[in-house]
């Protein structure tokens, strides 16, 4: 796991940009990561809950970033995942980010290994462990399969004394 401070995120107050106004230190370092990837590679960011999930593309939208969110009936999350595979240098209009919600089943077996980073916002919150490892391997299974041809790269957000301190504690205590 890449704890936040090794992003600049602990004990950083948000920044002053337009962009981040607003937002705490860890959307603040998400949005500086996503800013900081090479503009040809493509993005998956994995959020569990809904208002923070627009929360996030309000961020990116902001900051310059094209994003999407999967979203809506079978044929709309089917346009919204052809436009982000077209796989290439991003077009304009074509997003660079995908957001997806955690628990949504949406996405199950979308090869989308047009993108190469995941990130994800936050531990996710689950009863078990074992619905923790299943909804990891789901996520992480979207990139990372058959016709990946590059280096996968996970991050993964917490901040110390908070919820997500207390989701991680939970979460070993099922191991």
């Amino acid at each position: 796991m890449l704890p936040c401070k090794d992003l600049g995120v602990e004990g950083e107050q948000p920044t002053t940009s337009a962009a981040a106004a607003g937002t705490g230190a860890k959307l603040s370092a998400v949005v500086r990561l996503i800013t900081g990837i090479p503009k040809e590679e493509r993005i998956l960011v994995f959020v569990q809950f809904v208002d923070l999930l627009q929360k996030v593309h309000e961020c990116l939208v902001e900051a310059g970033v094209p994003t999407a969110i999967l979203k809506g009936t079978a044929n709309q999350r089917s346009t919204t995942i052809e436009a982000f595979q077209t796989g290439g240098e991003v077009k304009k209009g074509e997003p660079r980010v995908l957001l997806l919600n955690l628990r949504d089943e949406s996405a199950a077996g979308a090869n989308l290994t047009s993108a190469n980073h995941c990130i994800f916002l936050h531990p996710l919150l689950v009863d078990t462990q074992q619905q923790f490892d299943s909804c990891d391997t789901q996520a992480v299974g979207r990139v990372r399969r058959y016709g990946q041809g590059r280096t996968v790269q996970l991050y993964r957000f917490s901040v110390a004394t908070t919820i997500d301190a207390d989701i991680l504690e939970i979460g070993r205590a099922h191991v």
